[in-house]
C-alpha cells in the first residue's frame, strides 16, 4: 500500500475485559477442554470457526455465553493480524491497538470509513509500535466494542486485497 505493506503479526493480543472462555459445566473432561481450545487456537479463518462452533454444539450441546465470546475474540484476532494489528487493549475511554503500520498506510486504511468514524480514531506514530486510539470506543458496552472492532477490521482487509490486486 503505497510502497508499505501490512506488518506480519504471528499473533494477536486481545485484551479487552470479556469473559470468553469454555466453562466447567459445559466440557466436563479437562482434556477434551483443552483440546477444544487448542481446536479454537488452530482455526485459520471465519469457516474454520463456524465449522468449530457447528462440532461443538453437536458434541456438548447449545453454545454458552463465554463460548460464543470466545469465538468473537478469535475472529477478532484473525481479522486484527490480517490488518497488522500486535494488541488490542481497554484504556478508557478508549481502545488502543498497537501496530508496525505506518502512518501513510493507517491514512489509506482509514479512508474507508465514514467521516464521522475516521474522527473516532488518531494514529501517534513511534519507534517500535504505532499506536491507534479509538476515542469513546471503551465507554460501550463490550459486545458494541467487539462488533464495531469487527466491522472496522473487514474494511480494512477488504481495502488491503484491493491493493493488493493494484500490485498484481
Amino acid at each position: 500500500i503505497s510502497g508499505q505493506e501490512i506488518p506480519e503479526v504471528s499473533d494477536t493480543q486481545i485484551d479487552l475485559p470479556i469473559n470468553a472462555f469454555i466453562p466447567a459445566t459445559w466440557i466436563l473432561n479437562r482434556e477434551e477442554k483443552l483440546e477444544a481450545y487448542k481446536s479454537a487456537t488452530e482455526c485459520t479463518n471465519n469457516d474454520d470457526l463456524a465449522e468449530l462452533a457447528t462440532d461443538w454444539v453437536n458434541r456438548y450441546g447449545t453454545l454458552p455465553k463465554p463460548v460464543e465470546f470466545l469465538i468473537m475474540i478469535m475472529k477478532l484476532k484473525l481479522l486484527a493480524k490480517k490488518c497488522g494489528f500486535n494488541k488490542i487493549k481497554l484504556k478508557k475511554p478508549n481502545i488502543i491497538i498497537e501496530t508496525k503500520l505506518k502512518k501513510a498506510t493507517f491514512r489509506i486504511l482509514k479512508n474507508t470509513l465514514s467521516i464521522s468514524e475516521q474522527n473516532k480514531f488518531n494514529f501517534q506514530e513511534g519507534k517500535q509500535f504505532s499506536l491507534i486510539t479509538i476515542r469513546g470506543l471503551g465507554v460501550t458496552e463490550i459486545q458494541n466494542q467487539i462488533n464495531q472492532l469487527l466491522y472496522w477490521c473487514n474494511l480494512f482487509i477488504e481495502e488491503i486485497k484491493n491493493f493488493d490486486k493494484d500490485l498484481i
